[in-house]
């Protein structure tokens, strides 16, 4: 490998010799693509551990109906010449909950046609600065996991077939972790993680 850096994607992947296809299969963040018809032709992993089998369907179908237009406008703004998007929406998993995420996509052209979109879905804000705990919790390794399956919406049975544990062990997990953070309801324990960069 040259000492010279690559400035360039494709430049710096032929460097290390990778398949990023691969690597954005795996990630833990739902991603898909989506085609001129405005239909997902590819999602990931994740995004199939979330909504299921998504591929062939209409792209605005992983949204909850008030989700739905914004979908559908940033779909003919990447189509017209915008070259990204990002706005927050929720999404309906397997169970029919609402999930809120924030979906930034971008415009992927041949040639200077529109060709499609990519997208990823994060929960809202995740990449802002987060103040500090006002107090350290002091999680368990296993309170962190159901705390970042409680931040991704899992359900106790989810959680429980993530972490191959029965479900009124995961019941235990959250009691205990609730007592820890300080809070009432798994809701506020994953705002309030969120809040303080936990999550």
């Amino acid at each position: 490998m040259s000492a010279e850096p690559s400035f360039g994607l494709q430049e710096a992947l032929a460097e290390l010799g990778v398949d990023l296809a691969a690597a954005l299969e795996r990630i833990d963040v739902p991603a898909w693509l989506v085609g001129p018809d405005g239909r997902i032709v590819w999602a990931n992993e994740a995004v199939r551990r979330l909504l299921g089998d998504v591929v062939g369907r209409p792209a605005v179908t992983m949204l909850a109906p008030e989700s739905r237009r914004a979908g559908e406008e940033a779909i003919v703004a990447k189509a017209i010449g915008r070259e990204r998007t990002t706005y927050e929406a929720s999404i309906l998993d397997t169970d029919g909950r609402r999930i809120p995420v924030e979906i930034s996509s971008v415009a992927l052209r041949n040639g200077g046609e529109f060709a499609g979109i990519f997208g990823l879905a994060t929960p809202p804000g995740q990449l802002e600065p987060m103040p500090p705990p006002a107090r350290e919790p002091r999680l368990t390794p296993r309170q962190f996991e159901v705390l970042r399956l409680l931040g991704h919406g899992a359900s106790t049975r989810q959680i429980a077939t993530a972490l191959r544990v029965e479900e009124e062990t995961v019941r235990n997990h959250v009691r205990a972790l609730l007592k820890r953070l300080g809070q009432r309801s798994r809701v506020a324990a994953v705002a309030y993680a969120r809040r303080h960069g936990l999550l």
